[in-house]
């Protein structure tokens, strides 16, 4: 029981920084495409 819980929470924790890093990246990303034209 405790296992699983503890499981459960770390895939939770893998899966919010995973989505976190993804949102993260793509801003750069949109920034950078808006700054490269007019730099």
């Amino acid at each position: 029981m405790f296992e699983a819980y503890i499981r459960e929470k770390m895939l939770n924790v893998t899966y919010s920084f995973l989505s976190l890093t993804h949102c993260f990246v793509s801003l750069i990303g949109i920034n950078k495409s808006m700054t490269i034209p007019m730099g």
